[in-house]
């Protein structure tokens, strides 16, 4: 049975020591979010949306931390990795589906139609050392961005140019294999013109039997300024990962028939860059321009036939192939002072391809090639009002996508500060749609070409409250997110995808945060949510209805400074195919970091996770890694 009390009272202690997103050594700029209505950068405290930033500050403060462990901390955010790294990652907001949260890479649309989860993304092929800060943005931002932003948004931003020449080394090593190492210079090329340019290799090891993940990435960023009212940017980023584990659904390491992993070859860029040029006095121009393409090959021994499926998955292999190039052109006006204006569009091209072959017997291959392309274009209107302390920003966008009707996705948010209570109320109401993926429109095995569109409408009210001069505050919102035309499995023989009824799933994400002293610093957070979906008694799987968790930082000399943190899940449904129906017990992990800087360009660290040794599973039978000891340097010259 799911204790919510403990879950509610671990993050209740971890938020009376809480912290901002952002520590005080962050850069300014990693105050300001750039997934906005007006599509321009502005400070996190003037946006009404629900918003989470992962700055630099917090990426250098856990060194042995994958991208899956750092999202762990974000309100109204599930995460989940079966197996540990090696595993597919699966990101839930406010209780939507994995392919509904619409992933960027500095501003570059990543998601992948062609795979077999519909579109999600997988964080575990992200490497901290290359990112300056992750972006979290909750409930539907079509208005945006378009299809795919039915939970939300997440941007992943590389490491950006510094005003001043700075290089780096870092290294790290670990029990069952763990290692890591890379490289980062970024500094001004001219007056005008700055760069930044990383490269790392990380190895997770074998932490648990069966999984495997290396990762290999560059990333590239300029920034060019050749008037002071002009900005240019130029962006690249190329990854290249190896991944193994047991299949979905097999049983994992302790069920399945099976013993052989799945094999993944990953190969993944993205190209882009913007200008943001002044026309007058009132009116910009921003246009910008990305380019993603993604390869997937997959080798699987498939599932042995079990409980929930007489048939079980046959061993097959995929090569899937996909790309998308993207043009959008925003004009910006400030015709008064507190209104600003929006006013754009774009269109977007995306192709694919699927190769593949399923042995539902020895020597028998069942072909499963698709091959699709599609054009979407779309254009936008937004309007921010600012009054004082009230901010108003509403705005739509209307898509029209190749084969599917028109889709209207409107937004409306407001944010107002009582002037000396240190009080914000926000509130936020938008519709957000999702065209279905390249893999169930045209595979033919289980897909079908007549999907509908997915559909969401979702609204979220809240108050945040400061104390000790703006030094703590304490904030809880309540939100409500309805999907309709949900698609999902119809099951057979053999199955096949359709478009179901609808999902809701509502719930509270409480937060809070304090700097206690300069040298003590923390943070914590707690979500429920509950999920159902229309006509039916079956539960979502894989979405907790209680998570909660925190982090510690203390400072107690110039060179020390240690951290902990406490991640709680409560009870989940899940199911594979050797068990059927079951509920992953409640776990607890704790992890503890110490970093040391003998010298002002070198730090060591050293960092414990799951300190407790917990025995939990996040997917049936995939034991999760056990405790691990890593160790990390970084010397900066």
């Amino acid at each position: 049975m799911v204790e919510p009390r403990r879950i509610v009272w671990a993050g209740l202690l971890a938020c009376l020591t809480a912290f901002p997103a952002a520590a005080q050594e962050e850069p300014d700029d990693t105050l300001r979010i750039t997934i906005t209505p007006t599509r321009r950068p502005v400070p996190l405290a003037e946006r009404p949306e629900s918003t989470t930033v992962i700055g630099r500050a917090d990426i250098e403060a856990r060194p042995s931390a994958d991208v899956v462990e750092l999202l762990r901390q974000v309100p109204g955010l599930s995460i989940d990795q079966p197996g540990g790294p090696g595993g597919v990652s699966s990101v839930y907001l406010r209780g939507t589906d994995p392919n509904h949260a619409l992933v960027l890479i500095d501003g570059i649309r990543t998601n992948d139609p062609t795979n077999t989860r519909g579109g999600s993304f997988d964080f575990s092929t992200l490497d901290p050392l290359t990112i300056e800060r992750i972006e979290v943005v909750r409930g539907p931002l079509s208005s945006v961005y378009g299809s795919d932003a039915i939970g939300g948004v997440i941007n992943v931003i590389t490491r950006e140019g510094r005003a001043f020449q700075q290089n780096a080394l870092a290294g790290g090593i670990g029990t069952e294999g763990y290692k890591r190492g890379g490289a980062q210079t970024s500094g001004p090329i001219t007056e005008s013109l700055r760069f930044a340019l990383t490269a790392g290799i990380l190895d997770h090891g074998h932490a648990v039997e069966g999984s495997g993940l290396i990762n290999r990435t560059v990333t590239a960023k300029v920034h060019s300024a050749p008037r002071s009212d002009t900005r240019l940017t130029l962006v690249g980023r190329f990854a290249d990962t190896d991944a193994k584990s047991f299949p979905d659904d097999s049983g994992g390491p302790r069920f399945a028939v099976r013993r052989e992993s799945d094999h993944r070859a990953i190969q993944e860029a993205t190209l882009g860059g913007s200008i943001d040029h002044p026309l007058t006095d009132w009116w910009r121009l921003d246009v910008g321009a990305g380019f993603s393409w993604r390869t997937e090959d997959t080798d699987s021994p498939g599932v042995a036939p079990g409980i929930r499926d007489p048939f079980g998955i046959p061993p097959n292999t995929t090569d899937n192939r996909y790309r998308r190039l993207t043009f959008t052109a925003a004009n910006r006006f400030e015709p008064i002072k507190g209104v600003r204006l929006a006013l754009g569009g774009g269109i977007e091209r995306e192709s694919g391809t699927s190769t593949g072959v399923l042995e539902p017997a020895p020597g028998f291959a069942l072909p499963t090639r698709f091959e699709l392309d599609r054009n979407i274009g779309n254009v936008f209107g937004e309007v921010e009002y600012t009054l004082g302390t009230l901010v108003v920003s509403a705005g739509t966008r209307m898509d029209l996508p190749q084969g599917f009707d028109t889709a209207v996705s409107p937004r409306i948010g407001a944010l107002y500060r009582l002037d000396g209570t240190g009080t914000t109320f926000k509130a936020n109401w938008g519709k957000g749609f999702r065209l279905p993926s390249f893999f169930s429109l045209g595979n033919p095995i289980v897909g079908n070409p007549d999907l509908r569109p997915e559909k969401s409408t979702g609204w979220d009210v809240g108050v945040v409250q400061d104390f000790a001069e703006g030094r703590a505050s304490v904030g809880i919102t309540y939100f409500w997110n309805r999907v309709k035309s949900l698609i999902d499995f119809e099951e057979g023989p053999p199955p096949r995808l359709v478009n179901r009824s609808a999902a809701t799933s509502r719930g509270i994400e409480l937060t809070a945060n304090w700097q206690v002293t300069p040298t003590f610093l923390a943070r914590g957070q707690v979500t429920y949510t509950r999920t159902a979906v229309d006509d039916s008694d079956e539960p979502l799987r894989n979405r907790p209805k209680w998570r909660g968790g925190g982090e510690v930082r203390w400072r107690p000399l110039e060179e020390w400074e240690f951290g902990a943190s406490v991640v709680r899940v409560g009870s989940v449904p899940d199911s594979s195919i050797p068990t059927g129906d079951l509920r992953l017990a409640p776990y607890t992990t704790v992890g503890a970091t110490a970093t040391w800087s003998p010298h002002p360009n070198l730090q060591l660290q050293l960092a414990i996770e799951n300190l407790l040794d917990a025995d939990y599973e996040e997917a049936v039978g995939f034991p999760a890694p056990g405790r691990q000891v890593r160790a990390a340097v970084r010397v900066t010259f």
